[in-house]
Formats: C-alpha cells, structure tokens, sequence
C-alpha cells in the first residue's frame, strides 16, 4: 500500500467527518485488517480511528481467508451487524447489513438577495451622474444627517430599478455541534485557496504550498 493511498484516505475521511449525516465507509481497501500487527493494517485502522470511525466486519471477507473489505462507521453511532455471505460471484464475499436512512425533512428559510451580476455598470454610473447626488445645488445647504438620508434615498432607489430584491428559497443543512464558527471559517479560508490554485494559468508552487498547510491545518483542527 502506497504513501498516496493514505494521504488521499486522510483527505476524503476529513472532508466526510464534516457531514451531520451517517456516514458508511465500505468495500474492498485491500489492507490485511486480519494482520493487525502490519504496518498497513495499523495505519490503517488509525486512521479511521483518528477519524472517529470503527470498522464493523471482524471476519475473513476473501476466500483465501483474509479480512479485505469493510463497513465502517461513526463510534458514537449504533454499529450495525454485517453478515459476511458467499454468492459464488466473487472471490470477496457479500457485506449486507441494515441501515436506518431516515433523514429529517429539510428546513428551507426565505432570503431576500439582489441579483448583483445583473447590475450594468454603465447604466448605474449614468443613474447615479442624473441623480441630486451628482449636483451640488441640490445638497449644498444640507446638514450632515441629511446628507446621509439623501445618499441612501437615491442610491437604494437607483438599486431597486437596477436590480430589484427578491425573496429567495434555501436550504438551510445543519452542523455537527463541534463544527463551529472557527472550524467553518478555517473550511472557508481553505475554499478560498483552493480557487486561487485553480484559477493560476501554471502550476503557481507558493500558492500550492499555502494551501497545502492551511488543509493540514484544517485537517487538525476539526480531528482534535
């Protein structure tokens, strides 16, 4: 097993931990988990438990005898049985267990957003130009105080011509109680990154390298 399978395991299973939904990590991971004392094995097993995960099937799953393939899931969840069953289609053996996949109704809230990438510039730097804004003679004697309720008045007229508010339906998905304000916006900052790597028209190594440490950095900051 390669250095590269336990690095992208890591990375997968610290995204995975993030979900408020079961979670079921299954199927062939080609690792002796009949062998504990293998160095694979043990990183192997340390990983899911680092990742707050356990690993259900405790029988041989190949039918040369070895514990191949598995069915894990979260430790503070209900483990579920997992029958091991030979079908004649495969050298590796059915996993079939019972799973409770009821998911709550989704809760949807009303958002009021503007659709600013509809706004024409030209035609708000004209709107704005045609305004008292952009006329002394009209404010010049103003006090400050309505100077302030002037500027609001006929920029948020010019903007709801413009680009009226509308009420919009979301989603709202819900957190693990620990995933808090820091832990999101750590996943934030990491986002952010992530976009700055890809929008580079050649491999930019400094912006790699930054984002390469912040999702270390998150990666321990949401298994600690």
């Amino acid at each position: 097993m390669t250095s590269a399978f336990f690095s992208d395991l890591v990375d997968v299973l610290d995204r995975l931990v993030t979900f408020v939904d079961p979670v079921f990590v299954v199927g062939d991971v080609n690792v002796r988990l009949d062998r504990p004392a293998e160095p694979d094995a043990c990183q192997f097993v340390d990983i899911l438990a680092d990742h707050g995960l356990v690993n259900c099937v405790s029988t041989a799953t190949h039918n040369r005898g070895g514990s191949l393939d598995i069915v894990a899931v979260s430790n503070n969840r209900p483990q579920p049985h997992v029958d091991v069953l030979d079908v004649g289609l495969s050298d590796h053996r059915l996993l079939q267990w019972s799973a409770s996949l009821t998911r709550p109704s989704p809760v949807y809230t009303s958002v009021t957003s503007r659709p600013w990438k509809q706004l024409d510039a030209t035609e708000f730097r004209s709107a704005l130009h045609s305004s008292s804004l952009c006329h002394p003679e009209l404010w010049s004697e103003l006090s400050v105080d309505d100077l302030a309720q002037l500027y609001d008045k006929e920029i948020g007229t010019i903007i709801d011509r413009l680009v009226p508010s509308r009420s919009v339906m979301c989603r709202r998905r819900a957190s693990d109680p620990w995933f808090d304000d820091e832990c999101r916006a750590e996943k934030r900052h990491v986002r952010q990154l992530e976009l700055e790597v890809r929008r580079a028209n050649s491999i930019n190594a400094a912006a790699s390298a930054r984002c390469r440490d912040r999702c270390l950095d998150y990666s321990s900051s949401i298994v600690s």
